[in-house]
């Protein structure tokens, strides 16, 4: 199922409109829109408010889009659809961060370790193993 169609059932089950979804999302009408007419090319901000609109993992909606999107969603977006997706991973990334607040370590090195488990994780995908 495609976003635009996912969106729109959702607005019709609840007898919706798309100002009362701005309204609630804080996204604009116009945004609302062009993703109900199949524009996929949405932000991890916009991503997030649909979730929260819907009821829904933003993991759901993240994934109802296509391959481009979450590429120019970068790092942040891959990193909150694995915390969504994988309550283990969100558990290890608060510990990691915990201690890098005690240790008063810097964010590239933060930024260093959650790439390194991302890799670990595509890994361990492209494998075909369970997680």
């Amino acid at each position: 199922m495609e976003l635009s169609t996912y969106l729109k059932q959702v607005l019709e089950e609840r007898e919706r409109s798309i100002g009362y979804m701005a309204r609630k999302t804080g996204l604009a009408p116009s945004t609302i829109h062009r993703i109900l007419h199949g524009d996929k090319d949405i932000s991890l901000k916009t991503a997030q408010a649909i979730a929260k609109f819907c009821g829904v993992d933003v993991a759901y909606i993240y994934g109802l889009v296509d391959d481009e999107v979450k590429r120019k969603m970068g790092l942040e977006g891959r990193l909150v659809l694995l915390m969504d997706t994988y309550p283990w991973f969100k558990e290890t990334m608060e510990k990691l961060l915990g201690v890098f607040e005690k240790e008063a370590l810097s964010l590239d090195d933060l930024k260093g370790a959650m790439r390194y488990a991302l890799m670990a994780l595509e890994r361990i995908e492209k494998a075909g193993k369970e997680i």
